[in-house]
């Protein structure tokens, strides 16, 4: 739903591509929403465009090790 909201041609057509009805995208997107910590569909395409930058200018470059001391711990 969230790459839907990406496209830009509202939430009716991203229901109609993805088959559920209108309701069903207003409730993913309240929980996509409440889990990223955005208000609004705006907000989401520029978090969505951050993590892309993100993950291109950081593509070809080696991984990390589990060992390597620089890579954060999620314990």
């Amino acid at each position: 739903m969230a790459l839907e909201t990406f496209k830009g041609d509202g939430r009716e057509a991203a229901g109609a591509r993805l088959g559920i009805t209108s309701a069903t995208v207003r409730a993913h997107l309240s929980h996509i929403f409440e889990k990223t910590g955005v208000r609004r569909q705006a907000e989401l395409v520029r978090l969505l465009l951050e993590d892309e930058r993100r993950l291109t200018s950081t593509a070809g470059q080696p991984r990390r090790s589990a060992g390597d001391p620089s890579r954060p711990s999620h314990d």
